[in-house]
């Protein structure tokens, strides 16, 4: 495992000597339902119970969405959500600080849609002629998008098979692009989110972009980290079978970290779950 300049990767073997004692939950993204974490589950879970969500966007608006979803929630959890899903579980995180003890975020901008205080997002045209499309040809709109998630990634192909896998086809699917065009994060990340949180970017990420990653970057306040992992694009979930069965590291430095590894976003998830301040461990 190589070192970069802006942090070191330590490899050695190292058994897991506690779980965490409360749960993370896990949040799809659009267009994917809860099964999209399957590459992921078995790493996860030798660090906490999992429990998967499946959020269906029914509600008449965020506010009514996350309602919804919190009463579904443990007393006490930890929230892993990508791109959409990481949108409303940091949405969350500010709404109820006493509940949510840890934050994980993986390919989730701010804002999804651009606007004058936050460009770094997709243009808004570019949106609207999306969700116009969407709304003509469902089914062929949802294999571009997905052609778009994969776009710059190392390992675009798996990705794109895997994708397919873990689609869904949903009537709500139209109120979640309306989710992800009024979701506005920008201001209550640093603000009102007070437990630890990891915010992970891919660097070839065409839907996020670097941009994105290197504004927050800036934004975060010091018990938030922001890692970027080269080579990757949006569909962080996705860990190759081989990698992930054969990764046994740790004691990693993951504070701005970035590499070609793609085996550091596992290297990153398990530093910041082993080292989650004020969170009981079991063995």
């Amino acid at each position: 495992v190589e070192a970069t300049a802006a942090g070191r990767l330590t490899a050695k073997t190292n058994a897991i000597q506690s779980r965490i004692a409360i749960p993370i939950v896990l949040f799809h993204g659009w267009g994917c339902g809860g099964s999209i974490w399957q590459s992921l589950m078995p790493f996860l879970n030798k660090y906490a119970d999992i429990i998967t969500l499946d959020v269906h966007y029914c509600y008449k608006d965020v506010d009514a969405c996350c309602e919804a979803i919190v009463k579904q929630l443990p007393a006490t959890c930890i929230l892993c959500g990508w791109s959409l899903g990481g949108m409303l579980a940091t949405r969350l995180a500010s709404l109820y600080p006493l509940q949510i003890k840890g934050l994980i975020t993986l390919a989730t901008n701010l804002r999804f849609v651009a606007d004058q205080h936050w460009p770094h997002a997709m243009a808004p045209a570019v949106f609207d002629e999306f969700f116009e499309a969407f709304v003509r040809e469902p089914s062929k709109t949802s294999r571009r998008f997905a052609s778009l998630q994969i776009k710059g990634d190392v390992d675009s192909r798996r990705q794109l098979t895997y994708l397919k896998q873990h689609s869904v086809s949903d009537k709500s699917l139209l109120m979640g692009l309306n989710y992800l065009s009024a979701i506005d994060n920008t201001k209550i990340l640093a603000a009102d989110v007070v437990c630890p949180a990891l915010l992970v970017f891919g660097e070839k990420d065409t839907l996020v972009p670097l941009t994105a990653a290197n504004k927050i970057m800036q934004l975060v306040s010091e018990h938030q980290e922001v890692v970027i992992i080269s080579g990757r694009g949006h569909v962080l979930p996705y860990v190759d079978d081989l990698e992930r069965l054969g990764f046994d590291v740790a004691g990693a430095d993951t504070k701005n970290l970035e590499t070609k590894k793609n085996n550091a976003l596992l290297l990153t998830l398990q530093n910041f779950l082993e080292n989650l301040p004020s969170l009981s461990h079991q063995n």
